[in-house]
């Protein structure tokens, strides 16, 4: 698709006919990664590429946080690195703020620093790339437990062992939270390299295995002496991601993982009603916050279903539901007389700038 995309481009480039319908259809299959770069080529494709974006009035940018990255493993090369490197204000690497107000401040008002480069190239394993940034003056071992973490997420167990070999510690370094991001990749076998190389448990390890599907990871965590401790969580995010079998596989453990009402509030809240139906089954506790949980993901299918086995709710259901926006399952909430506070919930609608609710509530 890509390439298609490219050679479209390429076509309307050497024939100069400007398109702008076509134009606007390429940007619909871009990637959301891709369109600043895109909108930086020329005016049209800016133009293209704010249209698209008006209607929420998202800003043209390019996310590189982890839980980004983790959806969609970017395939950067050099030349993009280069890029961004040269043409973009960021913030050097020996003038990061490490005073607790200053840090504050950073995260509040998000910037491009050097150290970002740095863990993207490590999360795609481009030792390449890595080279590239050291060559420009960025050491290796600058924020280094951030760049091996960022390693582990990618599984990239090649990059954590040539950074071993430069003379960086893992050891200090790779702290609890390696472990953690190697469960958020999956890679049993850099879980295995990181325990091995003296990294501790993270206490919700198991439960980014157990979000993230892998099956096989969660097992091993298990088989290790002592094993890797697991906790409500565990099964309540694999209920919330619909991985059912990873969810029978932590209550058939002896003693089986510990669980709780939070596994039917977070499978009512994305609409797992598979989930919901053997949570019932195995006799899983809810209540009213169940419902709540079903009317903020807008899931009338599963309200419906909630409320047929006699689950309870409260007045929270039609906040979250006007809270969320979610104006065909608040009518019909009321229809069925649901509790509300009117008061209430025409603060959280006006909140949160729920305009066709606050009509509807006139």
């Amino acid at each position: 698709e890509a390439a298609l995309l490219l050679l479209l481009l390429l076509l309307m480039l050497m024939s100069m006919e400007w398109d702008y319908g076509m134009l606007l259809e390429v940007a619909k299959h871009l990637e959301g990664n891709d369109h600043l770069a895109f909108s930086l080529t020329c005016k049209a494709f800016r133009r293209a590429s704010q249209e698209l974006r008006r209607p929420e009035g998202r800003p043209l940018t390019t996310d590189l946080r982890r839980e980004s990255l983790l959806k969609r493993k970017p395939g950067f090369g050099l030349e993009w690195y280069k890029w961004v490197y040269l043409s973009f204000k960021r913030i050097r690497w020996d003038r990061m703020p490490f005073s607790a107000r200053a840090l504050l401040n950073l995260a509040a008002r998000p910037a491009l620093h050097d150290g970002h480069l740095m863990h993207v190239a490590a999360f795609q394993g481009s030792k390449k790339v890595m080279k590239w940034l050291v060559s420009q003056g960025i050491p290796l071992d600058f924020d280094e437990w951030l760049v091996g973490a960022s390693a582990a997420a990618g599984g990239q167990l090649s990059i954590l062992k040539w950074f071993k070999e430069q003379g960086c510690s893992l050891v200090e370094s790779l702290d609890s939270y390696a472990c953690y991001n190697a469960a958020l990749g999956g890679s049993l076998e850099v879980m295995q390299f990181v325990r091995g190389e003296g990294c501790g448990w993270h206490p919700d390890v198991c439960v980014q295995a157990a979000k993230g599907n892998h099956l096989e990871l969660l097992k091993w965590l298990r088989s290790q002496e002592p094993p890797c401790p697991w906790n409500f969580e565990t099964a309540a995010y694999a209920a919330k991601e619909g991985h059912l079998d990873v969810l029978q596989w932590l209550r058939s453990q002896d003693p089986p993982c510990p669980w709780g009402a939070s596994c039917c509030h977070y499978a009512a809240l994305t609409g797992r009603i598979d989930v919901l139906r053997w949570l019932r089954r195995e006799g899983c506790p809810w209540h009213a916050a169940t419902c709540a949980h079903a009317a903020k993901g807008g899931h009338r299918d599963v309200l419906e279903w909630l409320r047929s086995e006699g689950c309870d709710w409260d007045k929270y259901a039609c906040e979250y539901a006007a809270e969320e926006g979610n104006l065909d399952v608040l009518k019909w909430l009321r229809s069925e007389g649901c509790p509300w506070n009117e008061r209430e919930i025409c603060s959280s609608a006006a909140m949160n700038e729920r305009w066709d609710v606050l009509e509807w509530l006139r």
